[in-house]
């Protein structure tokens, strides 16, 4: 069922405010969330539902300073908020705490901190089997606070944020522990004199992307920068094409780890709007036998072959399959359906084989995206 939140009211509203729809809504409804005719947007709420939520537009505005909370989520069960901006005062305040089901927040956005400097932390993930988050711009002290947790964080602008000038926010991007991350085409601008842009402990950090994405640590007003990266325990896997920019007489990558330097196969989209050109781009290891596959979202599941996030059971489409040349590198497009509803979620990944002796199958790291 889809019910639709409108503060200004009319034909076709059922609620002014988002908690009374969350609180009406059972598991497996979607939620439009238009913008009222004073600014009015999203209240924060608190959950245990498998609910999409949509912000009508993509920029609906996030109102209150209490906490988006996802608490207790059960396995089975898809939590999915898309399409909001926080314009004045500080991050936005999303936790998900206790979830074993399928956690995800796309395109939300951050613009300027509490006196131009964040002081908690915006996003934070604690005993979640699986998180993916999608085109996120953020900040805070961290941006993204991950413990015992399992998450996928694609295409996301942590630190200092898009406003023109370098924008407001800046502090650490990820702080982690006992975790497992995977980073995909990280924008990441740690300023105001943070010890290192991403810290983790005892977790397992992958980083992929290409020569446009950076972990930066860029000291501002005169405050020293730092490591881009510090790991204690665990591994660190990066891809070479990433751009790891610490501050001069500091190290890229510190701290007693493991640290691999390879290419971390992986995919990433455009935004996938109704009537719109969608486009997926995709990094392999050179002269592979691709299959971009797409279908429903699953929870995030390590496999032999790397994380699947499809969710096999579905039904599953796939572009044409291809040989990628010595880049690696693949990318097609399509036109998203004009007909297809708000919050319809999908998950696209490669399924590839490396050249040479023997079956190499590999699974790219995934990237989930909601249609909004």
């Amino acid at each position: 069922m889809t019910w639709v939140v409108d503060a200004g009211g009319g034909p076709g509203v059922d609620f002014a405010l988002l908690p009374d729809a969350v609180a009406a809504a059972s598991d497996g409804d979607t939620i439009l969330v238009h913008t009222g005719p004073f600014d009015e947007g999203a209240n924060p709420f608190s959950t245990n539902k498998g609910l999409t939520i949509v912000g009508v537009g993509g920029a609906v505005p996030l109102w209150g300073n209490d906490a988006y909370e996802v608490v207790n989520l059960p396995a089975g069960s898809a939590f999915r908020m898309v399409g909001f901006s926080r314009i004045l005062n500080g991050p936005y305040h999303v936790q998900a705490q206790n979830c074993q089901g399928a956690v995800h927040f796309e395109s939300m956005r951050a613009r300027e901190g509490d006196f131009f400097f964040p002081n908690v932390p915006s996003i934070v993930l604690d005993n979640c089997a699986s998180v993916t988050l999608r085109d996120i711009v953020t900040f805070g002290t961290p941006a993204v606070e991950i413990t015992d947790s399992t998450a996928i964080l694609t295409q996301c602008r942590l630190g200092a944020t898009e406003l023109p000038g370098g924008g407001g926010g800046g502090g650490t991007a990820i702080v982690a522990s006992n975790s497992t991350v995977s980073v995909i085409q990280p924008f990441f601008d740690t300023t105001f004199g943070e010890p290192a842009s991403v810290v983790t402990e005892n977790s397992t950090l992958r980083v992929g992307g290409d020569s446009d994405s950076y972990i930066d640590n860029d000291p501002e007003f005169g405050f020293p920068g730092g490591h881009a990266i510090v790991a204690t325990g665990g591994s660190v896997t990066l891809d070479p094409d990433v751009v790891v920019s610490p501050d001069a007489g500091f190290l890229a990558i510190a701290g007693p780890t493991t640290i691999t330097i390879e290419r971390v196969p992986h995919s990433y989209t455009s935004a996938a709007t109704p009537g719109d050109l969608f486009t997926v781009t995709t990094s392999v290891p050179p002269n592979s036998s691709l299959v971009q596959i797409l279908g429903i979202p699953g929870a995030i599941t390590p496999t032999p072959f790397g994380t699947l996030g499809v969710d096999i059971t579905q039904s599953i489409a796939s572009f044409p399959p291809t040989v990628v040349g010595a880049s690696g590198s693949w990318s097609s497009s399509v036109v998203v359906s004009a007909g297809l509803p708000r919050g319809t979620a999908f998950t696209t990944q490669a399924v590839f084989v490396e050249p040479g002796a023997g079956f190499a199958l590999g699974l790219g790291e995934p990237t989930t995206f909601v249609a909004h």
